[in-house]
This record gives structure tokens, sequence and C-alpha cells, in this order.
């Protein structure tokens, strides 16, 4: 949800290739088609889990500007 809200806050500024990363991810997660077929339970949603943290990592020092500007950090 952290990362939808970056995207959507049309109060803070983020790059379009952060923006980019972000859609993508939250679009592999969301549509069906993957690399392991989410019907398949419990490894079909690692490959979702993993595009997720990978994602937040790769972005986390702008995740942490976020959550300042929102006030969630000091």
């Amino acid at each position: 949800m952290l990362l939808y809200h970056m995207v959507m806050d049309k109060e803070y500024s983020i790059d379009g290739k952060t923006k980019l990363a972000i859609a993508g991810a939250l679009a592999y997660v969301i549509l069906p088609i993957d690399i392991i077929p989410d019907f398949l339970p419990i490894v079909g949603w690692l490959d979702d889990a993993f595009v997720l943290s990978f994602t937040m990592a790769s972005l986390a020092e702008e995740i942490e500007r976020y959550k300042v500007f929102k006030g969630e950090l000091s």
C-alpha cells in the first residue's frame, strides 16, 4: 500500500523512473501473468513477494523520504 500511496500522492514528487519501478512491481503482483503462476500454493506467491521486496529495497531511500514527508518518521 505504501508504494501505491507514494505514486498517487499529489503533494509528493517522485521522478518518472521511480514511478515506473513502482508501477511495474504493482502490476506484476496484480496481473495474472507471472514467472511462477499464482495458482500454485505458496510458491506462486514467492515471486510476487520477491518482486515487492526487491523494489522496496531498491527504493529504500525514497521510501524513507516519503515517510518523513508524511510525518511518519522524524
